[in-house]
């Protein structure tokens, strides 16, 4: 779930994903701009928005509890689209990992990689997430996972990927709630990365060989 970016250049989305040279992610953040609660602070805020102190001890909330307003509105819409039903998780968890891999967003990608192994993906599949032109992903999964990249890229869906996913989710609420899973993981890696959220204790660095990969998408 959850240091600037250079705008991305245009691309010819009819030729897939341009490869982009990633020497190595990141190095693990091992501070804060804003403190972490303390779990004191944590039940009390929890509980005036009547939430349980359990559900709250990821270093996302401790840092976001800082303005119970803006957790619980990120909070209520990170977690009713993580379980959201108009689309399977395994989508859910390749969108979320590609954005993760495409934002340099450790804490996504350490916290996804553990929810998406719960979820029955293989170490192999959710790697592949970093590098579509050798990954093996039939045609539904390459038009969601194009579609994070035009998202991520231009801020908007283009007409050609537009066009795919519309041939595999030709519902209305399937499309928006797929394109609102997209915006709010994008959202919520700026988050996290501009507020400098460190990892939880348990969850990994850049699983499976600390991310660093040449010449990867």
């Amino acid at each position: 779930m959850f240091i600037g970016m250079e705008r991305a250049r245009p691309r010819d989305k009819t030729k897939g994903p341009a490869p982009v040279s990633i020497e190595h992610r990141p190095e693990r953040v091992v501070g804060t701009r804003i403190p972490l609660l303390d779990d004191e602070m944590v039940g009390k805020r929890g509980a005036e928005l009547d939430l349980e102190p359990k559900r709250l001890g990821l270093n996302i909330w401790r840092t976001l509890l800082a303005n119970p307003g803006v957790m619980k509105f990120i909070y209520d819409m990170t977690t009713g689209l993580l379980h959201g039903k108009q689309f399977d998780g395994r989508i859910r968890e390749l969108i979320i990992m590609r954005v993760a891999w495409r934002t340099h967003c450790e804490y996504e990608w350490g916290a996804h990689w553990i929810r998406s192994e719960y979820l029955g993906l293989s170490m192999g599949e959710i790697a592949s997430v970093r590098d579509l032109t050798a990954a093996e992903f039939d045609d539904k999964e390459k038009a969601v996972l194009s579609a994070v990249d035009s998202m991520i890229d231009d801020g908007t869906i283009d007409d050609h990927t537009w066009a795919k996913l519309r041939g595999h989710y030709p519902d209305d609420s399937e499309m928006i709630e797929l394109l609102a899973t997209i915006a709010n993981w994008r959202m919520v890696s700026s988050l996290l990365r501009s507020l400098q959220v460190p990892l939880d204790e348990k969850l990994p660095l850049w699983p499976p060989d600390g991310g660093r990969i040449d010449d990867l998408v």
